[in-house]
């Protein structure tokens, strides 16, 4: 009875065992990381389909687990990191601000995506309320192929 259940626990942790390996590329601080490749993609597209750049910046919404193993920019653009504070204290010398939130790694049919989504945010000082305005985003296609992620296409999804 032990042979099956251990043969039913494989069977039952094939997938994290099969997607293990492919989860430290998200995690390392360098070039090869799938998420900071998806931002590289958007940023370097030639279609005119790209992220809203303000003084070669982008405003990035912090999240400790995708992006603190993000690289600082490409080129001369940076990738500025906010957290909610820094929102808020941003927000009070300022009208508004474009921030973009990165999704976590999904994957369909062997096809792995990451969406980036635009959010124009205000803060209403009367009613002390932000407002988080979103138009689209962008979704970033890999294949994953001997050890590489791979990337396949750059969909511009809006309103």
């Amino acid at each position: 009875m032990t042979t099956i259940k251990s043969i039913l626990v494989f069977i039952l942790f094939l997938p994290v065992f099969a997607l293990g390996q492919v989860a430290d590329n998200t995690n390392r601080h360098n070039e090869k990381n799938i998420y900071y490749q998806a931002l590289v993609k958007c940023v370097s597209d030639s279609s005119g389909n790209t992220l809203s750049l303000k003084n070669d910046s982008i405003f990035i919404e912090k999240d400790s687990y995708i992006t603190d193993s993000l690289l600082s920019g490409v080129g001369n653009i940076k990738f500025i990191q906010l957290s909610q504070p820094d929102i808020i204290t941003y927000l009070r010398t300022r009208k508004k601000l474009k921030i973009y939130k990165i999704v976590p790694l999904s994957v369909e049919d062997g096809i792995f995506s990451i969406t980036i989504i635009p959010f124009s945010v205000s803060y209403e000082k009367r009613k002390k309320m932000f407002h988080y305005i979103n138009s689209g985003g962008f979704e970033v296609k890999f294949k994953y192929h001997d050890g590489k992620f791979i990337f396949t296409s750059l969909e511009v999804h809006g309103i």
